[in-house]
C-alpha cells in the first residue's frame, strides 16, 4: 500500500510543479510584452521540432524591431520566419538591397540581438550576396545605412 500512497504523492507534486513552470512562463511572456523586443534578452526557448507559440511571439516581436530600426528611405520587403531562425531583405529607395538574418535562437542565445548577419544583395531572391557583415541590433540601422552607401 505505501507504494501506491508514494505514487498518487509524486503525481500530485508532479501537477504542482507543472502548474509553477505553466504561471512562471505566463509571467515571463507579461514581461516580454510589456519589455518589447529587450525582453527576449536571455530568454531560453523551449527545443522543438515543431514551431513553438513562444517563437512565434518572438519573431513577431523581432520584425517590429527590425521596422523600427529601418534606414528612413528603406522598406523591409522580405521576411521569412524558419524553425527558430527569421531572415529577409530590405530594399532602399535606389533599389539596393541588404539581406539580413539571424541564427537559430535555441543554440545561440542572444545573437539575435548581438551578432546579426547583414550583407549586400543584388535583389531580394539573392542568398549569396556580397560580403558577409555582423551587426547589433541597437547598430542595425547605422550598419543597413553604411552597406546601402557602399560599393560592394
Amino acid at each position: 500500500m505505501r507504494y501506491a500512497e508514494l505514487q498518487k504523492l509524486a503525481r500530485s507534486k508532479q501537477q504542482e510543479v507543472d502548474t509553477l513552470y505553466e504561471q512562471a512562463e505566463k509571467a515571463k511572456q507579461e514581461e516580454i510584452k510589456k519589455e518589447g523586443i529587450d525582453g527576449w534578452l536571455g530568454y531560453e526557448f523551449e527545443s522543438s521540432s515543431e514551431l513553438t507559440p513562444e517563437f512565434v511571439a518572438f519573431a513577431r516581436d523581432f520584425r517590429k524591431a527590425i521596422v523600427q530600426n529601418l534606414p528612413m528611405d528603406c522598406d523591409l520587403v522580405n521576411w521569412s520566419r524558419g524553425h527558430f531562425y527569421v531572415f529577409g531583405f530590405i530594399r532602399n529607395c535606389d533599389g539596393r538591397f541588404v539581406y539580413f538574418s539571424i541564427s537559430d535562437v535555441r543554440h545561440f542565445p542572444d545573437a539575435w540581438y548581438n551578432n546579426i548577419l547583414i550583407r549586400t544583395a543584388k535583389h531580394e531572391k539573392d542568398y549569396k550576396g556580397g560580403a558577409n557583415h555582423d551587426t547589433s541590433l541597437p547598430s542595425f540601422k547605422s550598419a543597413v545605412e553604411e552597406l546601402m552607401h557602399s560599393n560592394e
